[in-house]
């Protein structure tokens, strides 16, 4: 009898025993059921997100997430495809999410330091910067994005070290290169600017930001084929860059091919028809080659985009100046003056414009307040000069001719017939001073009598 209850007793231990196992396999079963799929779709979503197929992507860590809820990298993942779809603010709340499970996801934290950039945030994403290089003291992609954050507010230097400190950890980082080119550029510095942006290069022939910059560096070097070339090469690496047939057209235009500058800002514009700089850029192209009309075509465009463009006004005001249209010049001239800070240069134009009205003392008034912004501006003073010689005021018109002489002797050699003419002008009672003057600036006796016959041909009606 005992010892069949003890055999009863074993029998009950074995039968919970194999419960308990039983229960335990379903038990991971069930969390192996479960975790397999998200595991899955996650890693198929980070291979469709490595591919830039992001749509995609966003669809395999949607699935992931409804499989395992506290899945917080595919939360982190799916924040990034929503960067992409710009989807800001379904970003933001994946990403706190993410960041909620797991602190340590160094990638969220990036994530979501660039938002707050893309946002002008940026003391909250120098944070979010900081927070992923404290989990990841190795993360050079953080280095470099919080640099872009301090270039942006400002902090050159900061920026410089974060670059520095990226190109520290992965020397063929070509990210860090452009970014430390661009602050170098912000700086004044320009040779070191080109040096980075040539390792950028380096590091990634195929990068099309480096080709960018480096080629604006040229051009404000004045070496105008490099930069052509450099654009030229972005343009193909990517050819729907409204930016990069506007900047080559830049360089074409001070290089002097009006031609091609026109045909850049052309291309530019029909990429992108909103692009007020590229029509303005095109009628200043159009205002070398005299072809007015389009000048006026232009400039209407580019002010239809942006009302508040002075520049488009300015080019149009020239455009009826060279075409007689005076009034029409005032009223652009006018214009610009109210769109911006007070410029010398507009003044100036409208100055002139007033002159050829025969109205001195208006124009006398703008080349005076021409000179109060920018008391170096010779031509100011010249066009001054004009306009008293035009009322009989030669003491003033010959100090005014002197000053000019004064700030910039190369005027005098660039143009002596216009110093001659208003020093004739100004000085008809003194022939002989003028004759001297004449052969001190162009070394050529012959000029005092072409200019005396220009000064007829400039003298006003009422003069």
């Amino acid at each position: 009898m005992s010892l069949r209850i003890r055999g009863k007793r074993a029998t009950v231990r074995k039968a919970i025993l194999y419960a308990s196992v039983i229960i335990v396999v379903v038990v991971l079963v069930a969390v192996f059921a479960r975790g397999q799929p998200a595991s899955r779709d996650y890693e198929q979503g980070l291979a469709l997100a490595k591919q830039g197929l992001h749509e995609q992507a966003l669809e395999e860590f949607s699935s992931a997430i409804a499989i395992d809820p506290e899945f917080g990298a595919a939360y982190a993942w799916r924040g990034w495809c929503y960067i992409h779809q710009g989807q800001y603010d379904k970003a933001i709340t994946d990403l706190n999410r993410a960041l909620a499970l797991d602190p340590g996801l160094e990638h969220a934290w990036n994530s979501r330091g660039y938002v707050y950039r893309l946002e002008k945030e940026y003391d909250r994403a120098i944070s979010d910067y900081t927070r992923a290089i404290e989990v990841d003291p190795d993360y050079a992609r953080a280095y470099v994005n919080r640099g872009w954050a301090r270039r942006l507010k400002g902090e050159y230097e900061k920026a410089i070290a974060d670059f520095s400190a990226a190109i520290n950890i992965d020397a063929g980082l070509a990210r860090a290169y452009n970014g430390r080119g661009v602050v170098y550029h912000l700086n004044g510095q320009h040779s070191e600017a080109i040096d980075d942006f040539t390792k950028s290069i380096e590091a990634d022939p195929d990068y099309a930001w480096a080709y960018k910059n480096r080629g604006w560096m040229w051009c404000l070097e004045g070496q105008y084929d490099r930069a052509i070339a450099d654009y030229t090469r972005a343009i193909e690496l990517d050819p729907d860059d409204d930016r990069s047939y506007n900047n080559r057209g830049i360089v074409n235009y001070l290089k002097g091919d009006h031609d091609s500058a026109v045909g850049d800002y052309t291309r530019a514009i029909e990429i992108n028809p909103d692009y007020a700089q590229a029509y303005n850029n095109r009628a200043a192209a159009y205002l070398s080659k005299k072809q007015y009309d389009k000048v006026i075509a232009d400039a209407a465009g580019a002010l239809k985009i942006d009302p508040d463009y002075a520049e488009p006004s300015r080019n149009r005001g020239y455009a009826y100046l060279y075409k007689g249209e005076y009034d029409k010049a005032v009223a652009d001239f006018s214009w610009a003056i109210t769109l911006k800070p007070p410029c010398a240069w507009d003044y100036n134009s409208r100055g002139i414009t007033y002159y050829l009205k025969g109205e001195y003392e208006p124009a006398m008034a703008d080349h005076t307040r021409a000179i109060e912004l920018d008391p170096d501006y010779a031509w100011a003073y010249i066009n001054r000069a004009l306009a008293y010689s035009a009322r009989a005021e030669y003491d003033k018109a010959t100090a005014d001719y002197t000053r000019a002489l004064e700030i910039d002797p190369e005027y005098s050699s660039s143009y002596p017939s216009v110093f001659c003419a208003g020093y004739l002008a100004a000085a008809e009672l003194r022939p002989g001073a003028a004759f001297e003057l004449c052969v001190k600036l162009s070394e050529d006796p012959s000029l005092y009598e072409r200019t005396a016959k220009q000064v007829e041909e400039l003298r006003p009606p009422a003069w």
